[in-house]
Formats: structure tokens, sequence, C-alpha cells
């Protein structure tokens, strides 16, 4: 059994997807250039996939994380489109 976390990862594209302590699920896009993409245009992205997989959430925060370039950080301390999801469980049974 695939957990949702598990199916998430498989069918959405971020360049990190990560669960937080609080439940929450943040994905992350890193960028050096922007090439017109804004935050709202990643949040939309996230949303149209995980309704297509049928999974009812609740866009708890989004935007932009700018830092000057620093070769070798990883993707949290780079440039990036943040979008933190709340995701409701609706089957019974269902696991993170």
């Amino acid at each position: 059994m695939t957990t949702l976390l598990q199916r998430i990862k498989r069918n959405v594209s971020a360049d990190s997807i990560n669960r937080q302590k609080d439940g929450t699920i943040i994905f992350r896009r890193g960028y050096f250039y922007r090439h017109g993409i804004t935050p709202e245009v990643f949040r939309d992205k996230i949303t149209s996939s995980l309704k297509s997989l049928g999974i009812d959430h609740t866009v708890v925060d989004y935007g932009d994380h700018w830092t000057p370039f620093n070769g070798g950080a990883s993707l949290s301390r780079s440039s990036h489109f943040y979008v933190r999801v709340a995701v409701q469980l609706v089957k019974v049974g269902e696991q993170f």
C-alpha cells in the first residue's frame, strides 16, 4: 500500500516535496532565473496537480524565497518558489 505522500511525490512536479512536523506538505521549485514564472504560477500548478489526483487540500502559504547565489547551497537555502498545503485525509486508514 502506498502512502499519500508517496503518491504525491510520484505525480506532482517539484524539486522538493517534504512533510513538515505540523502535518503540512511543502513543495519547492528552485531557480536561478525566473523566466517569467511567479509564485502564483507555481501555486496554480501544484493545486491543479493535487486536484487531478483527487486530493482535497488547502493552500496555507506560498511565495518566493530569494537569496543571493551561493554555490553548493541546499534548495531550502537557495532561491526557490514554495507552496505549503494542508491535506485533508478523506479515506479511512489513509496515511502520510
